[in-house]
């Protein structure tokens, strides 16, 4: 939700019950204004979930094309497209692909996501018009949970060493 839309996913699926990748399935993120009242799908080929606003006059979302039956989140595209014009050709922020299970964020017009292969943990960042490529943050740790993030600072929850107690991770943006 921001000031001017609400964003959600209709992963009701199709109705025979199931995500089938025919590139019609019903896997979509719809976007509505809240001054005019209007809803519109942003409709593509495969999966699309996890709508984000977070600022730059963007909407972005993850996509998934061949993945059955539920999205993931080990390995999605990050999307986007204006807000004045949602049925734009989707800019792509990035292929992710990740041992860990992370949800990415929006905020401050910035992307943020975790990648870990092989027990190292990067945090990415870049920008939501899909301008520079993203830039990398190290990260230690052996557990992640979702970012959050505002206009300064990046906030992970982290379990450093299994049976160890959660701790937080906040990273200058």
């Amino acid at each position: 939700v921001s000031s001017t839309h609400i964003a959600y996913w209709d992963f009701a699926e199709d109705p025979n019950g199931f995500y089938d990748g025919d590139g019609v399935s019903l896997a979509d993120v719809v976007l509505v204004d809240r001054t005019l009242g209007t809803s519109t799908p942003i409709a593509n080929i495969g999966k699309q979930a996890f709508p984000m606003l977070g600022g730059g006059g963007v909407l972005g979302f993850l996509e998934w094309v061949m993945v059955h039956p539920i999205p993931k989140l080990q390995a999605f595209a990050i999307k986007s497209v204006p807000l004045s014009d949602p049925l734009a050709t989707p800019t792509k922020i990035a292929d992710v692909e990740s041992d860990a299970r992370v949800r990415p964020v929006a905020s401050g017009g910035q992307f943020e996501w975790v990648v870990r292969w092989h027990a190292v943990t990067t945090l990415y960042r870049a920008p939501v018009d899909g301008s520079p490529l993203p830039t990398a943050v190290p990260v230690t740790a052996a557990e992640l949970h979702a970012p959050v993030a505002n206009e300064t600072t990046t906030v992970l929850a982290i379990r450093p060493a299994i049976g160890a107690a959660p701790e937080l991770e906040t990273i200058p943006r």
